[in-house]
């Protein structure tokens, strides 16, 4: 319950400062994928990348250990049809969606920090 919390809580952050701007996302974490394929994953209602609620399923690989195998991405690429190379470029350790969720990580071990301190 903890880890799901701390990721909607980076989720709603990830997306507030980066994701919500569509052409970026577009241009950057998407920028491997046709023009179909971008739009949909950005509008989707269940997983879409559009809505920082649903954004969670996108960042739970980025937060684990990726394989073709994990359960959420078998489902992602399922869902939208995606091959490995496209799910590679979503996913490699280099790719924005990690850069993402470790700054989330950072900006929330700051605030937990700052928060600590000031409660001493």
């Amino acid at each position: 319950m903890k880890e799901n919390l701390a990721l909607l809580i980076i989720s709603r952050e990830v997306h507030e400062f980066y994701i919500k701007d569509r052409t970026l996302t577009r241009r950057t974490i998407l920028k491997d994928l046709s023009d179909e394929k971008a739009n949909r994953i950005y509008t989707d209602p269940l997983y879409g990348m559009g809505n920082w609620k649903t954004l969670t399923e996108w960042l739970i690989p980025a937060a684990e250990k990726m394989s073709k195998d994990h359960p959420t991405y078998t489902k992602l690429a399922d869902y939208f049809g995606l091959n490995e190379k496209e799910m590679f470029s979503l996913y490699s350790s280099h790719s924005i969606l990690k850069m993402l969720l470790n700054l989330g990580r950072g900006n929330a071990l700051m605030q937990k920090h700052r928060n600590s301190k000031s409660e001493t």
